[in-house]
Order: structure tokens, then C-alpha cells, then sequence
């Protein structure tokens, strides 16, 4: 599956340049060149976030529900409205994609844990000893059904934000009642190679945190703040108040918030039951650095501003050019960013490229065109995190960190010997040269064979860890090829399980009903 996108054009301000992009249908091309990228949609200046969200965002979050990882990359130059995209703004109604996202969230969970509910009542009344007992159920059911507002002809009755036709103003009050699903929200900021944990107070957020990697949790932030939550109301309160910690300071290089991420990611867990597989999904809405600085050569831009201001956003550039272009081992860990979208980026998740443009065409329209195109050309493997995945996909880490571990071993091992043979070369060629014609026949040959013969005996054990090292990384591919073909007839058997149990409920409801 290839990372999709979609443009959001930003409403002009006073004083501006006149509206100057040039847009085919979908497509956004720069005037006097050949550089174009093809959206899947283009929203226009006057295009609410709602229509956003409903066009391309409310399909990913029933997908998230399901028991995928989501990602939303919010990728733009700085003035964009990247901020107010992922935010909203605190003057007027204007929400942003959070707020929407974590509204619907909730309704969604209200909805399955009602039909859950109401699944459980019908299958009581089908498994009853006699007709007398299950007309009692059955008129207690519907006793309980008018309690609790649930229809008796079909799926719960709700007003989802997907379904209205106007832009809603948030009113998050829905809850989750019987703890079938838990959600929790994490939310840091990346700035200079350093993570702060936005959900603590400012006294603690000067604190760095660093990533981690184990086969139980995979690539993860240590102590960071993982808070849950109970409904909309309480996820944007702490959203709104973490977003305010955001670091909002002037450098000689210019503000921070233009080489800043921010990273939110919500996590849902869902106990299972009957009828359902437990499962885990992660959904983060990332904010990327302004999106100009890819238009500058990146090893004069580490030699102005230093080697870790921009570092996220070079390397991040570099694995999209890497997995665009077929190389499926990239090196994740070289900048935080990186290692933190590793799965969003060429791995388990469902990621949308959001870009937002100035009205005008810029200088920056062409890299940021020919970015997007980069990045989706990547694919990414995403599967339903259920039980049985998240079992596989621990022991599939177990053997990546073993093999990792060891080829580590390995090239640690390859230096020091690397460093003793120079260290005998240059002993070899001192000798050599402090030895004049005459001294020369008096050398002591047999020294000298004795290092010559170290020095081979150290090339074989060289070429030796040379050939481990190729077999390791031939074992890789084949784990890789044999995990791929396993995801492949999971998703095979997912969908003839589906089949039955839509067949099982219709059989269900007909005799309930």
C-alpha cells in the first residue's frame, strides 16, 4: 500500500500575493517547470477542516478502530497553516484536525460498545432453553432497548461527524462505559535532537528523553507521559494545555518552531470477546519541520546551523529518496524523527501525506512537489494488530535484535582487527624506513615473516566474519520473505472470517428479530 496525500491551501492573508497556483483537477504544477505532484484531493482556500477530515481522515480512524496503525504526516512550508491544521485556532470556532478526530473517536467507541451490548442481548435471547423463557428475555431486552435508546431494526442510531453536512462546533461527551476499549495519548515535541514530554508541566518538560527498543513494545519513548483518556472533553483539554508548552523561542538561525515536530499519538486497546480478537493500534497525527529547509544543501545547512538543528528533516528526506527508490533496509536511527516513523514510513501503518501550500506559488513549491512525490512511492505493509499479530510481530523483533546485535558484534570485531593490522603495517614500513642498504641485509627476517603471517591469518578471519555477516544478512531477507507470506494468508483467513461471522450475525438477528 503506497503512502497516500492530499493539499489543503491555506485562506489568503492581508497584504499577500493574489491566489497564483496552478491546479489541474488534483494535480498542483509549477509555473515554468515540469514539477507536479497528483493529490488524491485538493481543498480548497474556504474548505473547512471538517471536509478534511471527512473526505480523508474519518475513513483511516474506522480503519484504526479495526486494529491498524494510522498515521498523519502534516508536511508543509513554514506559514502554511501546518499548526492550525493539526491545532485549530483558540479565536472563534475554528477547530483543528485533533479536536475532530478525538470527538469522532469517542462517538465511534460509544457505537461499538452499544452494538456490543445489544449483539450480547440477541444472543442471549437465541441461546434461551424454551419459547416461554426467550419471549421473557426478549420483552426484557426490549424493556432494556428503551432505556438505553437502542433501535430494534438495525445498527445504533447515531449523529457521527462523517454524516453531518456542516462543520460541527466540538461538543466531546461521549465516554466509554464498559471498558471493552481504552484509549491513552501521548504527546511530545522533537526539537535539536531532543524529546520533551509536552503532557508534563513546564517545571519537568526540560527534561530529554530518549528512545528505546525491546520485541515487547518495539521502538518507544522512555518515560514519557501516557495518559488515558475517558472521553473528548478530557482529550482536548489536556491536548490544548500540552500544546501550550510547545517551545516558542528565538534563535540566531531564526524561531524554533520552524525545525520543531510534534508528535501525538493516541493508542487504542480492545479487550475482545466472542466474536472479536483482542487487539492494539496506534494513531499519530505528526506535525514535520517547515518543509523549506529541504530546498538548501544539506551538508552547507549542517555546516551553518549545526548538526543537529535540521537533522530530522535531512534524514527524513533521505529515507523517503531511499524507500522511494527501492531500498527496503534504511537506516531509521540516525535522527529521532526517523526511528520514531519507522513503521510509518515503510512499515506496519496506513499513512496520509497532509500537505498544506501557501496560496501563491512560492520558491519552495518545487521541492516541496518533488518531496511528495518521493514519498509516495513508498509502501508500507499495514495488518490488523491482533492477537495472534502482535505474537509474531514480538518474535519477528526477537530475531531482528538478536541479528542486529550480532552483526554489531561482528563490525566491532572487524575494526579492532582492522586497527591491529594498520598498527603492524606501519611498524612494517617504520623499519623499512629507518634501515639504510647496509643494515639492511641484518634485518631481522624473522620478525618480519612473523608479522606478514599475522597480517594473512588476520585477512582470513576478516574474510571469515565477511561470510557470517553475509549469511546473517541472507537469514534477514528470509525471515523478511517468510513474515511477508505469513501476513499474506492472515490477511486471507481475516477476510473468509469475516464472511462467516457477517453470515453468523445475520443468522442471528433474522431469529432474534
Amino acid at each position: 500500500m503506497f503512502i497516500s496525500s492530499a493539499a489543503k491551501i491555506r485562506p489568503s492573508a492581508k497584504d499577500e500575493s493574489p491566489f497564483s497556483l496552478n491546479i489541474d483537477d488534483t494535480t498542483i504544477k509549477c509555473n515554468g517547470s515540469n514539477t507536479s505532484h497528483s493529490f488524491s484531493q485538493v481543498y480548497q482556500e474556504d474548505c473547512q477542516p471538517y471536509y478534511v477530515y471527512r473526505d480523508t481522515i474519518a475513513p483511516l480512524l474506522e480503519d484504526f478502530m479495526s486494529g491498524y496503525n494510522i498515521c498523519i504526516l502534516l508536511f508543509g512550508e513554514t506559514g502554511s497553516g501546518k499548526s492550525h491544521a493539526f491545532a485549530g485556532s483558540h479565536v472563534g470556532d475554528s477547530v483543528g484536525i485533533f479536536q475532530i478526530i478525538i470527538d469522532d473517536l469517542f462517538q465511534e467507541i460509544a457505537a461499538a460498545e452499544t452494538n456490543h451490548l445489544r449483539s450480547s442481548r440477541l444472543q442471549e435471547v437465541v441461546n434461551g432453553n424454551n419459547k416461554d423463557s426467550t419471549n421473557d428475555r426478549s420483552s426484557d431486552m426490549t424493556n432494556e432497548q428503551q432505556q438505553l435508546q437502542l433501535p430494534t431494526n438495525g445498527a445504533p442510531q447515531r449523529q457521527t461527524l462523517s454524516r453531518q453536512r456542516t462543520p460541527p462546533r466540538i461538543q466531546s461527551g461521549s465516554q466509554i462505559k464498559n471498558g471493552l476499549i481504552k484509549i491513552s495519548m501521548q504527546f511530545c515535541e522533537l526539537y535539536n535532537e531532543k524529546i520533551h514530554d509536552l503532557l508534563q508541566p513546564e517545571s519537568t518538560t526540560d527534561k530529554a528523553l530518549e528512545i528505546h527498543e525491546n520485541e515487547q513494545k518495539g521502538i518507544y519513548i522512555r518515560g514519557i507521559t501516557n495518559v488515558p483518556i475517558n472521553d473528548g472533553a478530557q482529550g482536548i483539554t489536556l491536548f490544548e494545555e500540552a500544546w501550550a508548552r510547545r517551545l516558542h523561542i528565538e534563535t540566531e538561525f531564526g524561531p524554533s518552531d520552524v525545525r520543531s515536530s510534534a508528535i501525538l499519538t493516541i493508542t487504542q486497546t480492545t479487550k475482545g470477546d466472542g466474536n472479536s480478537m483482542p487487539h492494539k493500534s496506534k494513531l499519530m497525527l505528526v506535525e514535520l519541520p517547515g518543509a523549506e529547509k529541504l530546498a538548501a544543501d544539506p551538508n552547507q545547512l549542517q555546516t551553518r546551523e549545526g548538526s543537529n538543528l535540521n537533522k530530522s528533516l535531512i534524514q527524513f528526506a533521505l529515507i523517503a529518496k531511499s524507500l522511494s527508490d527501492g531500498h527496503r533496509i534504511s537506516s531509521y536511527n540516525k535522527s529521532k524523527l526517523t526511528h520514531l516513523l519507522s513503521d510509518a514510513m515503510g512499515g506496519n501503518c496506513q499513512t496520509l501525506l497532509l500537505v498544506t501550500l501557501k496560496p501563491y506559488e512560492t520558491p519552495y513549491l518545487p521541492t516541496i512537489l518533488r518531496a511528495c512525490n518521493k514519498i509516495c512511492k513508498i509502501i508500507n505493509y499495514p495488518i490488523s494488530n491482533d492477537l495472534y499479530a502482535q505474537g509474531l510481530l514480538r518474535q519477528y523483533r526477537g530475531h531482528l535484535m538478536y541479528l542486529k546485535n550480532k552483526m554489531q558484534s561482528i563490525e566491532q570485531t572487524l575494526s579492532k582487527e582492522t586497527a591491529k593490522v594498520k598498527e603492524l603495517q606501519s611498524i612494517i614500513d617504520e623499519n623499512k624506513h629507518d634501515q639504510n642498504p647496509e643494515h639492511a641485509k641484518m634485518n631481522d627476517t624473522a620478525r618480519i615473516e612473523e608479522m606478514k603471517n599475522h597480517i594473512e591469518k588476520l585477512d582470513q578471519e576478516n574474510l571469515q566474519l565477511h561470510d557470517q555477516v553475509e549469511k546473517l544478512t541472507g537469514k534477514l531477507d528470509r525471515m523478511q520473505s517468510r513474515y511477508n507470506e505469513v501476513m499474506r494468508a492472515k490477511s486471507v483467513l481475516s477476510t473468509q472470517l469475516t464472511k462467516k461471522d457477517e453470515e453468523k450475525n445475520k443468522v442471528v438477528i433474522v431469529y432474534g428479530s
